[in-house]
């Protein structure tokens, strides 16, 4: 069960009965509707397969430099080389997506940030405003889906993607200039503009200290004692809560589906409206009060001064966290709707707002980290892992994840230049612009 699934009933993309002999990896396995669950792989690999599994682990390796996951883009590679359905390659897709954000979260967890060394690197002000409604906007995405044509799918696939492609190579190229202007020593345009920023900030600032005194409160020692930690209390609850309030929902539909809440169906079905309305009502006041509670934070950083970066987003007004909690949900609906990774929509936005591209990466594969942990947990209750796969794929996925991390970091630190993680961000959806096609047009077969 996904975050929607309790909501429609898959459609049969095998076609004929629901049990179809299929080549898997090395072996013969028997697919069914009700189970993912196969016996272990057998080798040596076909020529086709050993392929797949060196492809698969390259775009894996860029998409994770890149900070965007990757598993959606995963999902036509298993399909062409590897001979799987749509229905095993979801799963594992998402299942891969969570093995390389955990790799990156321990691999970078003492990644400060890069201008301000005490805070971490991951922007947790962005995530805790964009989670519920990511997570609720997943939700409603998936649901569209079922009633949308696979032509309708691929061309609102395509406008997305060529969309972002272009947003994230124009930041690129403008981040590129910026890096060689500073090489060379030629800042007149961008320190003009940076001035301007400064001012206007500063104007604000003016005229809170001439109320209170500038030096640092206690309530600023612990904003800053937090922004040095991956985990606090706060943090810790709003996950488990989220978490909470997401499984019983979608247990009570997945129950009132089966029609156990109920001999009445339309109890049934009360029941599953009922759980859909509280989980988005819990939503929308949790994003309302983080919301709230960020504008204090930063309204208590201006008032003592705090130093900012020169990208770090303001939500000093309603209408910046407005535009943020409104892309991220629509960002979340596209995901749903098209069954590619959340930071592939994410990642552009986070950097039109002038977030650092590290930072967007660590930010956005922390998000990837814990919505794909919700996904694989009710994927491994609903028996639609096939774990055999996941044991061998995940090795190759844990390696190639490591290998472009590492990579990129050294670049990143040797070059000192931020764009490289926005160029590959830009190759990897030009790869999926040109590639995910072949997912709906394998699925049709």
């Amino acid at each position: 069960m996904n975050l929607t699934s309790a909501f429609f009933t898959p459609p049969n993309f095998l076609g004929g009965s629901t049990s179809d002999a299929t080549k898997g990896l090395g072996y013969q396995y028997s697919f069914s509707a009700d189970t993912a669950h196969y016996k272990f792989l057998s080798f040596p690999l076909s020529t086709q397969e050993t392929i797949g599994v060196v492809l698969i682990s390259l775009m894996n390796m860029l998409a994770n430099a890149g900070g965007i996951g990757g598993g959606g883009i995963m999902i036509p590679f298993m399909m062409i080389f590897l001979k799987l359905p749509i229905e095993v390659c979801i799963p594992l897709a998402n299942s891969f997506a969570l093995i390389s954000s955990i790799t990156r979260f321990v691999i970078n967890y003492n990644q400060p940030h890069p201008y301000r060394p005490w805070r971490k690197i991951i922007d947790y002000e962005v995530v805790t405003l964009t989670m519920p409604m990511v997570y609720l906007g997943t939700m409603l995405g998936v649901q569209i889906s079922a009633y949308m044509s696979q032509l309708l799918l691929v061309l609102l696939l395509q406008a997305v993607l060529i969309y972002t492609l272009y947003k994230t190579t124009q930041k690129g190229i403008q981040i590129w200039i910026k890096e060689n202007q500073k090489k060379q020593g030629h800042l007149p345009l961008i320190q003009a503009e940076e001035r301007k920023r400064e001012i206007k900030r500063s104007r604000y600032t003016t005229s809170i200290s001439r109320i209170r005194n500038a030096e640092p409160s206690e309530e600023l020692k612990k904003i800053t004692a937090a922004e040095g930690t991956h985990f606090t209390k706060s943090r810790i609850l709003k996950i488990v809560s989220t978490f909470g309030v997401l499984f019983v929902c979608l247990f009570l539909i997945d129950r009132a589906n089966e029609g156990k809440v109920s001999s009445s169906a339309v109890w049934n079905d009360v029941v599953k409206v009922l759980s859909f309305l509280f989980f988005v009502t819990f939503c929308i006041l949790e994003t309302l009060l983080s919301a709230k509670e960020i504008r204090q934070i930063h309204f208590i950083k201006r008032r003592d001064q705090y130093e900012f970066d020169e990208n770090d987003i303001h939500f000093d007004k309603k209408y910046t966290a407005g535009f943020l909690i409104s892309m991220c949900f629509l960002a979340g609906m596209l995901s749903g709707i098209l069954g590619i990774a959340g930071g592939t929509i994410m990642s552009p936005l986070f950097l039109s707002l002038g977030m650092l591209p590290s930072v967007t990466a660590a930010t956005n594969q922390y998000i990837g980290m814990v919505s794909s942990l919700s996904v694989t947990l009710q994927f491994m209750f609903k028996d639609k892992l096939n774990y055999g796969y996941l044991l061998f794929m995940g090795i190759f996925i844990f390696l190639s994840a490591l290998l472009g991390l590492k990579q990129v970091n050294r670049l990143v630190k040797k070059t000192g230049r931020q764009s490289i993680i926005v160029f590959i961000i830009s190759f990897v959806l030009f790869t999926s612009f040109m590639i995910l096609p072949f997912k709906y047009a394998v699925q049709e077969d």
